[in-house]
């Protein structure tokens, strides 16, 4: 994912009453002050009406919606209005999106967090304002950690069908059980397990453990002395060429290539 590529960042300390529809992308801190605040979604149906007990809170807005607020005296928030290519809407239109991933349009903070939260702000706003290339580009990260705050993926539980087919697929460390016979462990038939562990993680079960297994293959090139046959039998696969496909999906180097490049880097 590319960095936001920020255009203007503002802390706001007035009084004030307005209305406007958004015209970039906005990553902000709503920290204090906020006597009405309605949003309204590029559809024009509503997304918040908010009075003066509202928390302080991140918050996301999309070009195309629609603000009415009213501050007073004690306001404070900050805003960064920037560009990025993964940040889109929800194919309903409903919500926002980052790589695909379905995240919240607001984050309430607990007052501890929010007091951290709001001199990261003042710290970004500092940075950027420099406009030196490090502050710049040390702004950019930071705008990038914050919406990370935004991803709240659930944890694997076994309370849920789901969850439990995470953890069976995370145990299975060998790969010896497809993906039907885990799913049938965890109480469902594969397609049915398959809709509720993409509503639940946003990811197909199927890639979600071909990447675990890629992830365990890396591992063992870089950490062993195993041969790639044995890497292969290591992770379940009957046959060599097997692991080239696999490897071929993310790397362009052989993995012969692979292999010399990372453990002669190793033994340096």
């Amino acid at each position: 994912m590319n960095t936001p590529d920020i255009i203007t960042i503002n802390v706001y300390r007035r009084a004030e009453r307005f209305s406007q529809t958004v015209p970039a992308n906005w990553l902000g801190l709503y920290y204090s002050g906020i006597k009405r605040m309605q949003v309204y979604r590029a559809d024009g149906r509503m997304l918040c009406d908010d009075g003066p007990e509202t928390p302080p809170h991140l918050f996301l807005r999309l070009p195309g919606m629609r603000c009415r607020f009213e501050f007073g005296r004690d306001r404070e928030n900050f805003v960064i209005a920037f560009r990025l290519p993964e940040l889109t809407r929800t194919p309903d239109g409903s919500g926002a999106q980052l790589d695909g991933v379905p995240i919240p349009f607001r984050v309430d903070l607990a007052r501890a967090e929010a007091e951290a939260m709001r001199r990261r702000f003042q710290e970004l706003v500092d940075s950027f304002r420099s406009q030196l290339p490090e502050a710049v580009l040390r702004a950019k990260l930071t705008a990038a950690g914050l919406l990370g705050a935004f991803l709240t993926a659930p944890r694997p539980t076994v309370s849920t069908p789901a969850g439990r087919l995470r953890e069976l697929i995370d145990r299975d460390v060998h790969w010896e059980k497809t993906l039907t016979a885990l799913s049938k462990e965890a109480g469902g038939s594969r397609d049915h397990l398959r809709r509720l562990f993409r509503e639940t993680y946003h990811i197909d079960p199927g890639e979600y453990r071909r990447r675990r297994r890629l992830d365990r293959v890396m591992e063992l090139i870089l950490q062993s002395d195993l041969t790639l046959k044995e890497i292969a039998a290591e992770v379940g696969m009957a046959h060599v060429t097997h692991l080239y496909a696999l490897l071929g999906t993310r790397f362009t180097e052989t993995p012969a290539e692979l292999v010399r490049h990372y453990r002669e880097a190793r033994q340096k």
